[in-house]
């Protein structure tokens, strides 16, 4: 009788605890509204795109150096402080891709931007060393980045979250005009293509 009891003690004492602290997933995908994204141009230096549609990233247009790089930013995430990351990913939809040669960059920026008024001129700093190296995406599907290290710096409070900045070295390749870009909260035709990140925690 006690060996049953004990037995019956075990299993409910592990069942107790691995209900305490589950393994939790949450998809953030802000719309326009709330969502943080746009793109700065060399080709532009005043330009603010903050109500773009669309997101590019490389060299967009005819001549060398006219780069693209696209600013994101879940603001949202907040609300996990201090949770145990297991992981994270970076989804986007890829409406073209005109080269598949470069790879893309995806690191944290290091200071505040705000949508409405960021330029080249003034886009904002980015941790290049804690940069993740990624394939070019295809055209037509979801281009998925593993960010867990960059998300995990953010809620252990080891740097302040100001989003992503994703780029690419088109050094790598020879053609001209070689940019891919993606879908931003402010596309209307079909929220589910917005940017979305995934988190799998434990609180």
């Amino acid at each position: 009788m006690n060996r049953w009891f004990s037995v019956l003690l075990l299993i409910f004492s592990v069942l107790f605890v691995t209900g305490c602290n589950p393994e939790r997933t949450v998809t953030l995908q802000p719309g326009g509204l709330e969502g943080k994204d746009t793109y700065v141009w060399s080709d532009n230096l005043q330009a603010n795109f903050g109500d773009t549609d669309s997101l590019p990233v490389g060299e967009r247009g005819s001549a060398e150096n006219r780069e693209c790089y696209t600013l994101i930013e879940f603001t949202g995430l907040s609300e996990y402080d201090g949770v145990e990351v297991l992981s994270a990913n970076l989804e986007l939809y890829c409406n073209n891709s005109n080269t598949a040669e470069a790879s893309i960059f995806v690191s944290p920026i290091t200071e505040s931007w705000d949508e409405p008024t960021v330029r080249w001129y003034s886009q904002p700093q980015e941790d290049a060393e804690s940069a993740v190296s990624v394939s070019w995406p295809e055209n037509a599907s979801w281009w998925s980045v593993d960010v867990t290290g960059i998300v995990t710096s953010w809620l252990d409070g080891t740097r302040d979250n100001f989003g992503f900045m994703i780029y690419c070295d088109t050094s790598e390749t020879t053609v001209e005009d070689d940019w891919t870009s993606f879908y931003s909260s402010d596309y209307e035709d079909d929220e589910a293509l917005w940017p979305k990140l995934t988190l799998e925690y434990k609180d």
